[in-house]
């Protein structure tokens, strides 16, 4: 399977002085509100969960995308490690939303959050 990108790659890091990129200022979220995306140093480690609430049935309050793919990252200003996201009707043809989980100072994940896992209907409880 390839993906829009002219490497063929199904999600590149975003660079805003990529010429094939810059769609991607103009994106807006389901709620019609700008992305403000960050440049990306890499994509790598998709995790895909499918939304399996059939698309009739979702309401206001529960996801809208068929697709999500959480992705291990590196943010290019702050060189943090990050869990980036995208979602896709179909799989194929993935759009950007920008950081889902990024490391605390004072937290666990201090040293930043690397590869990701997905875990369906998974609950994390502080200390335990």
């Amino acid at each position: 399977v390839e993906g829009d990108d002219p490497t063929g790659a199904i999600m590149a890091p975003y660079s805003e002085s990529d010429p094939n990129m810059k769609y991607m200022k103009s994106m807006r979220d389901d709620d019609g509100s700008r992305l403000d995306l960050e440049e990306e140093l890499y994509c790598a480690w998709p995790e895909v969960a499918v939304n399996d609430v059939p698309a009739d049935e979702r309401d206001d309050t529960m996801a809208q995308q068929s697709f999500y793919m959480f992705y291990s990252t590196m943010v290019k200003a702050t060189k943090e490690k990050a869990i980036g996201v995208a979602v896709s009707d179909d799989g194929f043809r993935w759009l950007k939303r920008g950081i889902a989980i990024r490391p605390e100072a004072d937290g666990p994940d201090n040293g930043g959050c690397a590869r990701c896992a997905v875990v369906k209907k998974a609950k994390y409880t502080e200390g335990g």
